[in-house]
């Protein structure tokens, strides 16, 4: 009896006792967490997206910042021709609805994603920088693309990433760049490094 009693005792006393809580499991499902969010997180980056979003500053889906999927490229069909550019980037130029001579671009840096597109416009009275201001408000500033001709201007949507080629005084419009949303000197300095503040005319020739 005073055995049976004894362990009795022993086992109310080991009751009173505070339970040891599971800390080397609980320990190993938040390491075993961490480590399935970050292999997802990496296996993310590589999975090519089906579609990127179209937004305004697009052309047929192509969106500056997205790679061109299989799908796009498909859609889009062969290029008129490739151009290798320094740094192992490209341009890639489409035929253009509009013109036969010039051709719709697509840059893309060495990962296959876009960085910028131009697309030029025939001309078009209808079309004009009024239907971008309507929804954009007054563009970020303007400059003269004197690459296009006398009194052709780039008019520039920063945050929309949509850079308008349009005639200064008709307003009718040339072209359109499209480009990531970028401040105005990371603009400058890459895409607009071409741009003057003045207009330049035609050279003479020479001698005369």
């Amino acid at each position: 009896m005073n055995n049976a009693k004894k362990r009795q005792n022993q086992a109310y006393e080991e009751s009173k006792q505070p339970q040891k809580k599971p800390k080397k499991v609980v320990w190993i499902f938040l390491v075993v967490l961490a480590v399935l969010f970050v292999v997802f997180s990496i296996i993310q980056q590589f999975v090519p997206i089906d579609q990127p979003p179209v937004q305004e500053n697009s052309w047929k889906n192509i969106t500056p910042g997205y790679p061109i999927t299989e799908k796009l490229a498909a859609e889009l069909g062969p290029p008129v021709e490739v151009t290798n550019l320094p740094g192992e980037k490209k341009r890639v130029s489409y035929q253009s609805s509009d013109f036969k001579s010039y051709y719709n671009e697509v840059y893309l840096d060495s990962d296959n994603t876009v960085e910028f597109v131009k697309v030029p416009l025939a001309y078009n009275e209808s079309r004009t920088l009024t239907e971008y201001t309507s929804l954009y408000g007054d563009p970020d500033f303007s400059l003269y693309n004197s690459e296009l001709g006398f009194g052709i201007k780039a008019f520039v949507f920063l945050d929309e990433g949509v850079a308008v080629i349009a005639n200064e005084k008709t307003l009718v419009l040339e072209g359109l760049w499209y480009f990531e949303p970028a401040t105005k000197e990371d603009f400058l300095s890459s895409w607009g490094r071409d741009l003057t503040p003045q207009a330049s005319y035609p050279e003479a020739f020479p001698g005369l």
